[in-house]
């Protein structure tokens, strides 16, 4: 059984690869930014404002039945992660103008997750 601390959910402007069979977020080409579950905030190579958006580490770990939100502010053009109610790290900056979808990844097949919109 796999562990929630490996996985990552995030939003992506490139779902090209979700369709692909052990593909990791970080292959993602578009401009992408996560929350992992070992506690890290990042975006990946190939997102435009990478130099932009400091990786930040040390935060808090996915547990089981903890409740993840992604806050996508396109006025702004900010992404803020959440865990139970409290925002984690800083905000992040985004590339703008860019149509955004959600993902999550998992390094286990038989991990489970509920999207709630």
């Amino acid at each position: 059984t796999g562990s929630p601390h490996e996985d990552s959910i995030g939003i992506t402007s490139d779902i090209s690869m979700c369709r692909e069979e052990n593909k990791w977020f970080g292959y993602y080409k578009g401009n992408t930014y996560s929350y992992a579950g070992d506690g890290t905030i990042s975006c990946t190579s190939k997102t435009v404002n990478r130099k932009d958006v400091p990786y930040q580490h040390g935060l808090p770990i996915f547990k089981k039945n903890d409740i993840i939100r992604i806050i996508l502010n396109c006025n702004k053009w900010t992404v803020t992660f959440m865990k139970n109610d409290e925002v984690i790290g800083k905000t992040v900056r985004i590339k703008s103008n860019c149509k955004y979808h959600i993902f999550i990844s998992t390094a286990f097949h038989d991990t489970e997750y509920t999207l709630v919109l």
